[in-house]
């Protein structure tokens, strides 16, 4: 491989500047940010104000418990990538790492200027935070020539012991997967050292799917070609106690019981059983999201219309019955075409909260 195409990654000491955790909640490195896993907090992403982007944090409290003071809650730090700070120069990104503390939310930028950052991904003890980049020289358009053996694999870089690092001459560098099929995003859970998941390509299929791969066997599980083999799935994660895996794919969602999986595949809305049997389609148009009504047998709810569409576009909220498999029943809940998606029921079923477009804006 030639050196100055290497996606190269480069450490940055956080001198105990970060926290992994929030509450308790660990943090997953994703493609360009630190997701926060809890069960009553969510950081999340929205342009509920009609401006640029921006990160927000709520706290989520059952009925039994006491709201306190936002503050009193926050602890640690996000990090992510954002293009915040202008270069000044034509056709350069923009991108770099950035860290927000949840208690002030003050903001910081953590990687230098004039280079493009992506993919943080913070260590365990929140003390290194490594990212990808291209280096000073940035990238030139090179995309040929990824090996000798011509595939994309998973590597590992091994710090030194004594926690110093002076050169890249004093990081061991392995190869994790074999050759034979393109692998790419890798994700790791904290407490867990047996198994990595991956998003990969396989010579016999056009599309990418999320495998485990086994560290101690050397081998791979396939996952999502099983359940859905005509859609990609990108970008798998792992859940901090490493008994779950999600994916960037096409809105998956689990019914009550845990016994069906509706899931997206352009355009159409399908089921499945969990080991990928029975796949049948339930609604033929072009629709995105996928919700079960948690209290009615066998309703998905799914926001129908184009995605990534304006705020104006003609998207709707639909329900879907699929309780006698012989008549399915499609239901239009909203009829204002205002960009009406994302649907999530109450838990008693009798409620929708969506996203919609009808203030000009996308708002809950």
């Amino acid at each position: 491989m030639k050196p100055n195409m290497l996606f190269h990654f480069l450490l940055h000491s956080l001198v105990a500047l970060l926290s992994a955790t929030v509450d308790h909640g660990a943090s997953s490195g994703g493609a360009g940010t630190s997701s926060i896993f809890t069960s009553s907090q969510l950081v999340y992403v929205t342009e509920r104000d009609g401006g640029l982007p921006n990160l927000y944090y709520d706290v989520i409290f059952s009925d039994s418990e006491t709201p306190v003071a936002p503050n009193a809650r926050r602890r640690g730090y996000l990090v992510y990538v954002s293009t915040h700070d202008n270069t000044g120069e034509p056709r350069t990104s923009w991108a770099a790492v950035y860290s927000t503390e949840l208690r002030t939310g003050m903001t910081q930028r953590l990687t230098p200027y004039g280079v493009a950052d992506f993919g943080p991904a913070v260590s365990p003890s929140g003390t290194w935070m490594a990212v990808a980049s291209y280096g000073a020289k940035g990238w030139d358009g090179e995309t040929e020539d990824l090996r000798d053996d011509q595939w994309w694999s998973i590597y590992k870089a091994i710090l030194p012991s004594n926690g110093r690092i002076f050169s890249v001459d004093s990081v061991l560098i392995e190869r994790v997967t074999p050759p034979g099929l393109h692998a790419f995003t890798p994700a790791t859970s904290p407490g867990n050292k047996k198994f990595i998941v991956v998003a990969t390509r396989r010579p016999s299929s056009g599309f990418r799917h999320t495998e485990l791969f086994d560290l101690v066997k050397n081998e791979f599980k396939e996952l999502t070609r099983l359940v859905s083999p005509q859609t990609h799935h990108l970008n798998p994660f792992i859940s901090p106690d490493s008994t779950r895996v999600g994916v960037d794919g096409a809105y998956p969602s689990f019914s009550p019981g845990n016994a069906l999986i509706a899931y997206v595949e352009f355009p159409g809305i399908y089921v499945t059983n969990l080991d990928g049997s029975n796949r049948r389609k339930v609604y033929n148009g072009n629709a995105f999201s996928t919700a079960w009504d948690p209290a009615r047998k066998g309703v998905i709810y799914t926001s129908a219309g184009p995605s990534f569409a304006p705020a104006s576009s003609d998207v709707d909220i639909i329900s879907i019955n699929i309780e006698d498999p012989d008549q399915v029943i499609v239901k239009r809940l909203t009829t204002n075409g205002k960009n009406n998606a994302f649907p999530s029921p109450s838990p008693d079923g009798k409620r929708v909260v969506f996203r919609s477009g009808q203030t000009g804006y996308k708002n809950l």
